[in-house]
């Protein structure tokens, strides 16, 4: 190869270089810390912990009504271990067909997203790994007002929570200054405001409103403790 080929080479590869940084420049820009403090109080303050992936479905507000609800003392600690979204009810008028029945159905959202149940699923000493003696599992259903015509597929949605008697539960390290960590499920749920009319054979035949809750999420969370 001649001298004045390289040359040319060389030059080219600077090029290439200068025009695409190197990942680990990017990925500097773009990591986002897990682990922060919220404040609660004046004299109160926790540390949470939630993976990136988890990071859009659960809010500053979902953690502190976690705390308050636990009644988390200073530097006690939540873990975010998963989080699984459903998807949203349908807004837009839908028709249901019962034999000579027809049902349209429309939604709105009324309100904010709301903690609603809430389990205890077990808790583990410090420096101790154990299991489930029998599997964890609890569904939340959406729950319709009883003035309803129908319960039509547009007013039902479920989700279920589970843990397997496999799944192996940690508590805190042996070197942590906590001395136990419980694990819980927290369910939460969207109130919307329905309103339902009923034809038979094509003509309306009356309208009824009602609420119901929607469940939209949970999350399995655990509490890092040191007097639990």
């Amino acid at each position: 190869m001649t001298k004045k080929r390289m040359f040319s080479l060389l030059i080219a590869m600077i090029m290439a270089f200068a025009a695409f940084p190197a990942t680990s420049a990017l990925a500097e820009t773009t990591i986002e810390p897990t682990e922060y403090e919220i404040q609660l109080d004046a004299d109160t303050s926790i540390i949470v912990s939630v993976p990136e992936e988890y990071q859009s479905l659960m809010s500053e507000e979902d953690l502190i009504v976690i705390a308050l609800n636990e009644n988390l003392q200073d530097g006690e600690r939540i873990n975010i271990h998963y989080v699984e979204e459903i998807e949203p009810a349908q807004e837009e008028p839908l028709a249901s067909v019962f034999g000579i029945y027809t049902y349209n159905t429309t939604l709105s959202k009324t309100g904010s997203e709301m903690a609603v149940q809430n389990y205890f699923v077990i808790s583990v000493a410090k420096g101790q790994v154990t299991t489930l003696k029998q599997e964890f599992i609890q569904t939340m259903s959406a729950g319709v007002a009883v003035n309803a015509y129908k319960v039509t597929a547009e007013l039902k949605a479920s989700v279920t929570a589970s843990h397997s008697t496999t799944q192996q539960f940690s508590g805190p390290p042996e070197t942590s200054i906590y001395n136990s960590r419980q694990f819980r499920v927290q369910f939460y749920a969207q109130k919307y405001i329905f309103t339902q009319t009923r034809y038979f054979l094509g003509v309306a035949s009356g309208t009824v409103r009602g609420t119901v809750d929607m469940p939209t999420r949970w999350a399995s969370y655990s509490i890092d403790s040191t007097v639990r």
